[in-house]
């Protein structure tokens, strides 16, 4: 029930777009692949490509990760940043696919219309 509502919190959080409360992070690795990052600053919970994982911050980096098997179908996420260089490294498995990410992180540009 915990995990429900801070799931509904941070979701909200997104929606309605709390600069000062999150971090937007672009990650790009080493195939030109784009993955949005955005980090709570006040929840213990990190949105990735817009999968809601659990966030583990420290002095030296952001980790997050994520797992579960619905209905037979295994979904794990474990993604690290460094946070002084911005390099970070990642794995995703979805089902049977499997994908390995490598490269670096920096702020996303707001656009300003």
């Amino acid at each position: 029930m915990k995990k429900l509502l801070l799931s509904l919190v941070f979701s909200f959080m997104m929606i309605t777009n709390l600069h000062s409360e999150i971090i937007k992070l672009t990650c790009t690795d080493k195939t030109e692949r784009d993955l949005t990052v955005q980090i709570s600053k006040i929840l213990p919970m990190a949105q990735i490509q817009g999968q809601i994982v659990e966030l583990i911050a420290s002095d030296d980096q952001y980790t997050l990760k994520h797992f579960s098997n619905e209905n037979g179908v295994r979904n794990h996420i474990f993604f690290q940043i460094n946070r002084s260089t911005g390099r970070f490294s990642g794995i995703w498995h979805i089902a049977d696919i499997e994908g390995y990410y490598d490269g670096f992180c920096r702020l996303k540009k707001e656009n300003k219309f």
